[in-house]
């Protein structure tokens, strides 16, 4: 059983004859679980049938999308279609990427977004336009997603540090550490100031500070 990593791609382009037949059968083809193959299909790898190793070079992860939700819109214009999936193991870069220099040949002015996360492996980023930013998953990422959430507390001029509140909670600093962290998906970048401590709720736990405000592992609370 694989980890899944959670993608979601946005794309954009001009309504004309030719991106609206290809995104029309972008979408047909991504209801039915078969983005990577319509995107790259087999026979662009010299094969007629599924294979692990050339799947993981030419796709990126060894099977095709798992489809969570899916949508297309059209005017006049413009054509957006917007698509959520899982991959195996990590995202579907390659496919991206074909899928954008596909679509550029109609379009000049189109645009392929994907964001993707795969928490078990402690990684997320953003595929744009060509360009792919893989990042580990730091607090102010974790702040973002909710899964770092805000926790009042009382600072003492010591190395104890007591929640307020109802939850009881009391962390002994043993390590203190000062970094910067960029969040890219809010574009938010700061300095971060973590307090590795003994306490109450585990042997080792560690203490996020944020423009001010403390952050604590949303399980604690």
């Amino acid at each position: 059983m694989p980890n899944w990593c959670y993608n979601n791609v946005s794309i954009s382009a001009t309504n004309n004859e030719k991106t609206l037949k290809f995104l029309n059968k972008l979408y047909e083809e991504s209801g039915k679980g078969k983005l990577n193959e319509f995107v790259i299909p087999f026979s662009d790898m010299g094969l007629e049938e599924w294979d692990y190793g050339s799947c993981i070079e030419y796709w990126g992860t060894k099977w095709d999308i798992d489809i969570i939700h899916s949508d297309i819109k059209k005017d006049e214009d413009d054509i957006n279609v917007e698509i959520g999936f899982n991959t195996a193991w990590g995202p579907n870069i390659p496919v991206m990427q074909k899928l954008y220099e596909k679509l550029l040949e109609l379009d000049s002015n189109c645009s392929v977004r994907s964001s993707y996360d795969e928490p078990g492996m402690n990684f997320y980023g953003i595929f744009e336009d060509g360009n792919d930013d893989c990042r580990e998953m730091g607090p102010l990422y974790n702040i973002s997603s909710g899964c770092l959430e805000e926790i009042e507390v009382k600072e003492s001029d010591s190395n104890l540090i007591v929640a307020s509140g109802d939850s009881n909670l009391f962390f002994i600093i043993k390590e203190k550490k000062k970094y910067d962290d960029h969040d890219l998906t809010e574009d938010w970048k700061a300095e971060v100031e973590e307090f590795v401590c003994f306490s109450n709720a585990e042997e080792e736990i560690s203490l996020y500070k944020v423009e001010g405000l403390y952050y604590i592992n949303s399980h604690y609370l």
